[in-house]
């Protein structure tokens, strides 16, 4: 019986979402993500073949999490509740919020179309866009 991975993929991920937070590209390196688990590169590379796959995670987490604010409830409207959730979001995580919007100008535009389409969903019964 083959022993459970002592780090899931998930707390890598969130190992490197938080150095990425911290130190922005230029510090997500396997040693300091390693450093942050409490082990070797090992965990990282056993669930990401390359860094590329592993930041492309990250990303996916860091996106989600965009998403959790937009669709938090702040002031009842689901509409400005979006807005107040981005604006919010890029305040509580500045460098990640960068982070999230620099590098290659398609793909950032592909992430950010997907983010508009999942959270406009939320919308569709919305009173004021009614006829639109």
């Amino acid at each position: 019986m083959a022993n459970k991975p002592r780090f899931s993929r998930a707390s890598v991920v969130d190992a490197g979402l938080g150095q990425l937070k911290e130190d922005g590209w230029d510090g997500l390196t396997p040693k300091k993500v390693a450093k942050r688990l409490g082990a070797s590169t090992m965990p990282i590379f056993s669930h990401f073949p390359t860094m590329g796959d592993f930041r492309e995670a990250i990303m996916d987490r860091a996106w989600a999490l965009m998403e959790e604010y937009a669709l938090g409830t702040y002031t009842g409207d689901p509409w400005v509740d979006q807005g107040v959730g981005y604006v919010t979001f890029a305040r509580d995580n500045g460098q990640l919020f960068t982070c999230m919007h620099s590098g290659n100008v398609g793909e950032i535009q592909d992430r950010r179309y997907r983010f508009w389409v999942r959270i406009s969903g939320e919308l569709a019964d919305y009173p004021a866009f009614r006829g639109m």
